[in-house]
């Protein structure tokens, strides 16, 4: 598993060192969190820091304050009776992936169902309360081949390998690229093995090199089910041309 491991506790284990009462545009705020969890769930952890026996919210307040409001209202999901969060000091090292861990399927679901609603970027971010950036890079993982997309949901690649993956606009060159590189590639040695190929690219009219022909097993990490590629649309081999 290459995302950031996420612990859960209970919603009277976090503590907010200024708490605010909701009024005007703040509870406004809240209620769309509200919404938003209703219908997503939540689709990322709260930031915190340890004193003692307590956990002090660093990110996550206004995401806090509407599970309180859900749990009195009785509408919080049973699956945030234990609420994720992460430590602070591994959130700033994890960076997407902390916000991914948490339910990376989720998330990109989320996104594209409000992208083929017609919803703006700024209005995807404020409705599942992730940064704009975010919401771009998991709207990229739609260039992916659904396959490999479905490894990445499934933890057998991190969110920085799925995205160079989807660098690549060729779904057979994604599939060729995983098979030649392994699912422990880093995110830098995916993007110069591309930058590599692109360099090396001859003319359209260039008489290519003899075909070698593997099976497309061999290009897939082995917790995905070939099948599974085959019924996505994969050819049940792939060509990769050699020099």
């Amino acid at each position: 598993m290459h995302m950031t491991e996420l612990n859960r506790a209970p919603l009277s284990a976090y503590k907010s060192l200024h708490s605010a009462i909701l009024c005007g545009e703040t509870l406004n705020e809240v209620k769309q969190i509200e919404r938003s969890i209703a219908r997503f769930g939540l689709l990322s952890p709260i930031v915190v820091t340890a004193v003692y026996d307590q956990l002090i919210v660093v990110d996550g307040k206004k995401r806090l304050a509407a599970i309180k409001r859900m749990t009195f209202a009785g509408t919080l999901p049973r699956s945030l009776q234990h609420i994720p969060y992460i430590f602070v000091h591994k959130a700033k090292k994890a960076d997407m992936n902390s916000t991914s861990a948490l339910a990376p399927r989720q998330v990109y679901k989320a996104v594209m169902e409000l992208k083929e609603e017609g919803k703006a970027l700024e209005d995807i971010a404020d409705t599942l309360y992730l940064c704009r950036r975010i919401i771009l890079d998991v709207i990229n993982l739609s260039r992916l081949f659904p396959a490999i997309r479905e490894t990445y949901f499934n933890g057998g690649l991190n969110f920085d390998q799925a995205r160079a993956y989807a660098s690549v606009p060729d779904h057979r060159d994604q599939i060729a690229l995983l098979g030649s590189l392994g699912p422990q590639a880093k995110p830098e040695t995916i993007l110069n093995a591309i930058k590599g190929w692109r360099a090396e690219a001859k003319p359209a009219d260039a008489k290519p090199a003899p075909a070698l022909v593997i099976p497309l097993t061999d290009y897939l990490p082995a917790a995905v089910n070939s099948v599974e590629f085959i019924a996505a649309g994969a050819p049940e081999k792939v060509e990769q041309y050699v020099a």
